[in-house]
């Protein structure tokens, strides 16, 4: 049984100590995944399982883990964040979504950006009056210059909302 990797030219982490006599020693140390170094099924005790891995070690057996240098390790922590960020913002917008669907506000089926200038200003309308205080000029009015060719279809998708309180609260806070 051959390591692919052999212990040599993996990375070992060395570490120093000062014995008793006051004289520095270095160890090395191999980080290893348990799946390699795992013992024979059987009766295990702590001391037979440090045999084992001794042994792995001393025969050049062990694959040391992959340690990234640190700027490595901070790229990977930052692209983790970004990606943590794009799903909490695509979270929201479901959330969006969800709520204009059940106060019946159908403005993601005529406009091809829910979220833009247009949808969110009409949104913003429509919290703010009800459906019988709604007034088509004034809607027409918020309807941007891309979006004036469907203003017809907009009025007729946003015509017999109802949104409920607890909606009302929540587009109030997931919007901007």
């Amino acid at each position: 049984m051959t390591s692919p990797l052999p212990v040599s030219s993996s990375p070992t982490v060395k570490l120093t100590s000062i014995d008793l006599r006051g004289s520095l020693t270095y160890i090395n140390v191999c980080l290893t995944y348990p799946k390699y170094v795992k013992a024979i099924k059987g009766k295990k005790t702590d001391k037979k399982d440090s045999k084992w891995i001794a042994d792995l070690y001393k025969f050049d057996l062990v694959r040391c883990s992959f340690i990234p240098p640190k700027d490595f390790r901070q790229l990977r922590e930052l692209s983790r964040y970004r990606f943590k960020l794009v799903c909490m913002k695509s979270s929201e917008k479901n959330r969006i979504q969800n709520c204009m669907t059940i106060s019946n506000v159908g403005i993601a089926s005529v406009l091809s950006d829910p979220f833009g200038k247009t949808a969110t200003e009409i949104i913003s309308y429509l919290l703010e009056h009800t459906a019988d205080s709604m007034d088509e000029k004034a809607v027409r009015k918020l309807i941007k210059k891309g979006a004036k060719s469907k203003s017809d279809e907009i009025i007729e998708a946003i015509k017999g909302y109802t949104i409920d309180t607890d909606q009302v609260k929540k587009l109030e806070l997931l919007l901007p």
